[in-house]
């Protein structure tokens, strides 16, 4: 019998020795008395210079979680929890499991840094791979959206093109709106690919544009919707006058926002609309402000910015993509989107985009 238990207790210390997991003993003094060869090798130890020592004692390691080994010590009851650390330059994870033993306690520490790495890395995939997912489905949208009047513009010059190509419109021929009605889709579609560039590069693609550049585009392509709607439109970008960001978010923001109004119009009142830029030590805040139909907050508050929703019945045209555009788009700046409103009085909506972003 005692031979078994001396060949189990080889059997046991030749394990501990040269296990992969750190392993090490005390007894209750506090005095080493086993160190194994993992735990040499990430602590620095020498087993045969620490064993017999105390902890003040021995050469360089001072060990951690001594409240919780002196706690092990006085109840008597093993303790098991995973810990965070940082050893030298570097930060470890290791489940640590300290238990009583009839000389003192004993420690065994298992690593789980490369376990916990990769766990980060496949959780930092698939956030990544959701962000795209999101980012994709946004351009979709800006795509059916954004470009759907500048090309039904074209269209239907072309058909007037087939039926009469003589034809005279606001002192100008059709070649001559073709043309034009071509240069503001192709200014459209470089801003739009601004948004693809930064999706291919992984990096923003900044670049400076004035706001009333945009409005003049904006009042070109919705040329048609402006004059049916007798829309007096003012604006007042003196501070500042233009921003430095990725050209299609803005252009999208600020066509949405104006479309919005001029469709969301009030029949009792002639419409006004009023854009504004102002910035402060931390942001720029482009206001649009119109005297329109306006939204009833109190019940529709939470879901203003919510992918098709529409708080006006399905009479007027549209899909209610266009504020939840307006939203992610800012988010994406690094900004936030606010709303006032109320019922037969307007809309005021405030982009706020952070300085640094621009």
């Amino acid at each position: 019998m005692q031979d078994i238990l001396f060949k189990s207790k080889i059997l046991y210390d030749e394990l501990t020795k040269n296990m992969p997991n750190m392993f090490f003993s005390f007894d209750r003094t506090f005095r080493y008395t086993s160190i194994n060869k993992a735990c040499e090798k990430f602590t620095g130890l020498v087993a045969t210079r620490a064993i017999g020592k105390t902890i003040d004692e021995a050469p360089g390691y001072v060990p951690l979680f001594l409240p919780e080994y002196r706690e092990v010590l006085d109840t008597g009851i093993a303790k098991n929890f995973i810990s965070e650390f940082a050893f030298g330059r570097n930060m470890f994870t290791y489940s640590v499991n300290i238990y009583p033993t009839e000389k003192g306690i004993s420690i065994l520490m298992t690593d789980l840094t490369t376990q916990k790495n990769s766990d980060k890395k496949a959780l930092e995939l698939v956030d990544s791979l959701q962000n795209k997912n999101k980012d994709l489905r946004q351009f979709a949208y800006i795509i059916s959206h954004n470009l759907r009047a500048p090309i039904a513009k074209l269209l239907g010059l072309v058909e007037l093109f087939k039926a009469d190509p003589e034809l005279i419109i606001n002192n100008m021929s059709l070649h001559e709106c073709l043309t034009n009605e071509a240069n503001n889709l192709d200014n459209v579609v470089k801003d739009l690919n601004s948004v693809i560039s930064a999706h291919d590069t992984g990096k923003e693609i900044l670049a400076y544009s004035t706001f009333e550049s945009k409005l003049k585009l904006i009042e070109q392509v919705l040329g048609k919707e402006i004059t049916e709607s007798h829309a007096d439109i003012t604006s007042d970008f003196q501070n500042p006058v233009g921003i430095t960001s990725i050209n299609g978010y803005v252009y999208s923001i600020m066509y949405n926002l104006l479309s919005n109004a001029i469709k969301y119009r009030s029949p009792k009142v002639p419409l006004k609309i009023h854009l504004q830029s102002r910035q402060d030590d931390k942001n720029i805040t482009l206001t649009i402000e119109d005297n329109g139909m306006g939204i009833d907050l109190e019940k529709n508050g939470d879901q203003i910015f919510g992918l098709y929703k529409r708080f006006h019945g399905n009479k007027l045209p549209g899909r209610g993509i266009g504020l939840s555009l307006v939203k992610s788009q800012a988010e994406a700046l690094g900004g936030t989107v606010t709303v006032e409103s109320k019922v037969n009085s307007g809309t005021t909506f405030k982009v706020l985009i952070p300085k640094n972003n621009s």
